[in-house]
């Protein structure tokens, strides 16, 4: 029998689980840090929807909700061959609060391994940010947006005011 491929990416942040819980499920505070726009019923049996300015798109279901240690739901992305299971779990430390996601239920075959491929990189890069948001106040979506072309690199007055 294979064993079952799992995304697991764990960060201790300095913030409260409380804090942390409510940006995981409440669907305004989900835009601070991981999606464009969310909608959430952050309940069992509830529903989800965020969506990303990119095209991505995931929806899903609560399965549970224990506030604030633990959240389980599906997870189905537009595009993946099928839903998966996501687990946040939270737990109090001596530097902080242990955020752990731990995405499963990939399949096999290309698109299985693509769609595992790209939850390896988005959940590193949301818990990374989820870290900045919460201790230095910076997203990093943002913060390393390209500016179309404009940089400022290299410039000083003298430069200024010949261009």
């Amino acid at each position: 029998m294979e064993e079952e491929r799992v995304v697991r990416v764990k960060r201790t942040i300095r913030a409260d689980r409380e804090r942390i819980f409510d940006l995981l499920t409440d669907g305004l505070r989900l835009r601070e840090w991981f999606c464009d726009a969310a909608w959430t019923q952050p309940w069992p049996g509830g529903r989800y929807v965020l969506f990303w300015r990119y095209g991505l798109e995931v929806q899903g279901t609560f399965i549970e909700v224990e506030q604030p240690e633990e959240v389980l739901l599906v997870w189905q992305s537009l595009g993946d061959p099928g839903p998966t299971l996501v687990k946040w779990e939270l737990e109090e430390g001596k530097e902080g609060c242990e955020v752990e996601v731990d995405h499963r239920g990939f399949g096999r075959g290309p698109h299985w391994n693509m769609a595992f491929a790209e939850a390896e990189k988005r959940w590193a890069a949301a818990l990374e940010n989820l870290q900045s948001v919460l201790e230095e106040g910076v997203d990093l979506r943002e913060a390393r947006r390209p500016l179309l072309g404009v940089s400022l690199e290299g410039m000083d007055a003298e430069r200024a005011r010949r261009e």
